[in-house]
């Protein structure tokens, strides 16, 4: 799991041709350049918000299963 998913924070070779989860953060454009397939953000506090990704990306509750 990738932090904030910020640039520089993960190693290409482990999120090449991966979903990768973020908590918190996303920098979609980053996680796409170096080869993520999509995303997964774990958030403590929920948003009523629609957002519009560049790759497949969805937010999870991170205090269900608490």
């Amino acid at each position: 799991m990738g932090r904030l998913c910020d640039d520089g924070s993960l190693d290409a070779n482990k999120v090449k041709g991966k979903i990768v989860l973020c908590k918190e953060g996303l920098i979609q454009d980053y996680v796409k350049q170096i080869g993520g397939l999509g995303a997964l953000v774990s958030l403590q506090q929920q948003t009523d918000t629609g957002f519009t990704f560049t790759i497949p990306a969805a937010f999870i509750d991170a205090n269900v299963g608490d």
